[in-house]
């Protein structure tokens, strides 16, 4: 929404994008992270149980390779982008990135890729078995 509104302001059309506004009754809010994730599980966990059925068909429908991408990015929990860069250091960089005896990859290391505004990750507690799935992705990035 903060986008578009500045969009609107340099393209010269903010009034047209204040009354789209005003006629679908857009809004944005500050809502906290704990409200998103118990509504999440909430709801007879309904969208816990449709993420994994989305994810359960979709994995059995494309090579492995890239169906470990997506299980990865589920079990880490980092954006598209992010998942495919912590990927690609565990591919390339594991001794830097991985804190052995916690078992935890150290996102901080790379500030330029995990640090944000909106989402900061700063570790992953992670499994040998996750490394693995990790190593067997390809085409990632």
């Amino acid at each position: 929404m903060r986008a578009l509104s500045n969009l609107s302001k340099y393209y010269g059309c903010y009034d047209t994008w204040k009354a789209i506004k005003q006629r679908y009754d857009l809004k944005w809010t500050v809502g906290s992270d704990m409200d998103v994730f118990i509504s999440m599980m909430e709801n007879n966990g309904n969208n816990y149980s449709a993420m994994m059925q989305w994810l359960k068909a979709t994995f059995s429908k494309i090579p492995n390779e890239y169906g470990n991408i997506l299980i990865y990015a589920t079990l880490v929990g980092p954006r598209p982008d992010e998942a495919c860069q912590s990927i690609n250091l565990i591919q390339t960089d594991l001794d830097n990135y991985l804190k052995k005896d916690w078992m935890t990859l150290e996102h901080y290391k790379y500030p330029e890729i995990f640090i944000r505004r909106t989402k900061k990750a700063y570790i992953s507690i992670i499994n040998q078995e996750v490394i693995e799935l990790a190593r067997s992705c390809k085409n990632c990035g």
